[in-house]
């Protein structure tokens, strides 16, 4: 189920997830993460929802995060058990698996095809299962001491401005004092 959803640098955690023992050597156990795969309870789904941008572009089926955010109690609760069945069986309707890709360019003023990124709109409902599997597999990654927290990335409530200052401090050092650098940016 996960395995069409999550980025493949994250795969090998999920397989320590579905572990039922330990391999010889590995400390991971199923302890570990329990939790993780649990079914969405009705606080966790309402938080979701309460918290989430409502100013996003919907999937292909039309409905957007302002609109699911809008439901009745009832119609939250009905998208919650659908979350949840896919939770529990792992199975995805088609539906939830088709995206749209839009190319965008990176610079407004060179449209080339090499320079053009992908904006990929998904299912509400599929963002929702993840992003709320996605929180507590970081919560249990980072209360593990198995996520550095020095990553920028994607913990909530951190951005890349901090390592950007950092980054302009070493530059403009280096050119005051006439010094060489050499820096290595990667994004994996």
């Amino acid at each position: 189920f996960l395995h069409r959803f999550l980025p493949s640098k994250l795969l090998p955690v999920v397989e320590c997830l579905g572990r039922k023992k330990t391999v010889e050597g590995d400390t991971t156990t199923e302890e570990m993460f329990k939790g993780v795969m649990e079914r969405i309870s009705r606080p966790e789904w309402r938080r979701y929802w309460r918290e989430k941008k409502k100013h996003s572009a919907p999937g292909k089926s039309g409905l957007t995060v302002a609109q699911a955010a809008a439901l009745h109690e009832e119609g939250l609760e009905g998208l919650r058990c659908l979350a949840n069945c896919m939770i529990s069986t792992g199975v995805v309707g088609v539906q939830m698996c088709r995206e749209i890709l839009i190319p965008i360019p990176k610079d407004p003023n060179n449209p080339a095809r090499e320079r053009l990124r992908p904006l990929k709109l998904q299912e509400v409902l599929k963002k929702a299962v993840m992003g709320i599997l996605m929180r507590r597999l970081t919560d249990r990654l980072l209360k593990l001491g198995l996520l550095d927290t020095a990553q920028y990335g994607f913990l909530p409530g951190k951005d890349t401005s901090l390592p950007l200052m950092g980054l302009k401090a070493v530059t403009d050092f280096c050119n005051y004092w006439r010094q060489r650098l050499a820096v290595l940016a990667q994004d994996i």
